[in-house]
């Protein structure tokens, strides 16, 4: 294979921890929210129906996972999604499987102008 490719190795204990972040609903809303910009602990909970530390533990797991990173600012905590990491997530884990490694074949052939 001639291409390059995010790929990272990933055992099995890392891939049950991604895929125990991402199963839960409101992390997947928190990753969608992230994506459109980096947010304050407190913007992130203007969004949502539960408390702050409620929704502090969920950015604890996405962290921990390498999904979001975190940026103290003062007195604020600011999250952003870590695309790259979801990218080679994505592709190490997604792509090691035949039936979905057409859809990661030549990605960085395609990004090229």
């Amino acid at each position: 294979m001639g291409t390059r490719t995010l790929r990272i190795e990933l055992d099995a204990g890392a891939i049950a921890g991604i895929l125990k972040a991402v199963a839960d609903p409101t992390r997947q809303q928190i990753l969608k929210l992230l994506e459109g910009q980096p947010r304050t602990v407190s913007e992130i909970v203007e969004r949502f129906s539960l408390s702050q530390p409620t929704i502090s533990r969920h950015l604890a797991v996405l962290r921990n996972a390498g999904l979001v990173e975190a940026q103290r600012r003062g007195q604020h905590v600011i999250y952003s999604l870590r695309p790259g990491r979801l990218q080679s997530i994505c592709h190490g884990f997604f792509g090691s499987f035949e039936c979905c490694a057409d859809l990661f074949r030549n990605q960085g052939e395609k990004k090229r102008p």
